[in-house]
């Protein structure tokens, strides 16, 4: 499997995906398709993120 941006910000803050999940409001499962981009993340959730893993949101991408 690919190593995306966002699964290799989140590794840098030492954070598991139930981590963010449960930060977002969300299932760990939809998360994870966030992660691997089988689904598109809502408007905002990338800036969410950047401010989580305190990146600048374009690391994300």
């Amino acid at each position: 499997m690919k190593t995306t941006p966002m699964k290799i910000a989140r590794l840098k803050v030492n954070m598991k995906q139930k981590d963010v999940a449960k930060i977002l409001g969300i299932s760990r499962s939809t998360f994870s398709n966030y992660e691997t981009a089988r689904y598109q993340l809502p408007a905002g959730m990338r800036e969410r993120l950047a401010e989580i893993y305190k990146c600048n949101k374009l690391d994300l991408i």
